[in-house]
């Protein structure tokens, strides 16, 4: 055998070493039990919170982790409660990002818990997506708030529960 395909050979088991060491760490998380959202399917969306899988694999791979408790309420001209208006919380930075989306209620309230990397404050994007339904259309809003730390970690992983509170009222397009 050649030098050249010794190099080869050497590089490609290397690749196939790396390969084998990654899925072998992924594949270690698969027995973690998931904790099902309201929509039952598994928390794979985020908003699972603490048990779904991927907070889990966060937290396997010591990667620091808090809860965050997005609420609030979305209202138009009067007082007139929104229901149906699309929340998109945003943790992060351009660097590193995560979403969770939830709509609001027929009280015009929405709810959402994510685990997701420690943050000072949180997006909220609120969009009328339903057009003239439940009350008319609706300009976007963005607004960003500060977190509030409401409840301790337990080390250097989780490092504890944030809430954050919006109340916004839509102006008509």
């Amino acid at each position: 055998m050649s030098a050249m395909n010794i190099l080869h050979l050497r590089d490609h088991l290397r690749r196939l070493g790396y390969t084998l060491i990654g899925l072998l760490g992924f594949a270690s998380c698969a027995g973690l039990d998931p904790d099902p959202d309201s929509e039952g399917n598994g928390g794979l969306n985020g908003t699972g919170s603490r048990g779904s899988v991927i907070n889990q694999m966060m937290t396997a791979y010591g990667v620091p982790t808090s809860e965050f408790r997005v609420s609030g309420r979305v209202t138009g001209a009067g007082g007139a409660k929104l229901k149906g208006i699309q929340v998109v919380s945003v943790f992060g930075e351009k660097t590193w990002m995560r979403t969770d989306t939830t709509y609001t209620d027929s009280y015009g309230r929405f709810s959402t818990v994510m685990r997701t990397y420690p943050a000072d404050k949180v997006t909220i994007a609120f969009n009328d997506i339903d057009g003239k339904a439940n009350g008319g259309e609706f300009a976007s809003q963005t607004v960003t708030v500060d977190v509030k730390q409401t409840g301790k970690g337990d080390g250097p992983w989780f490092q504890g529960v944030f809430e954050a509170q919006a109340t916004v009222t839509l102006k008509r397009k």
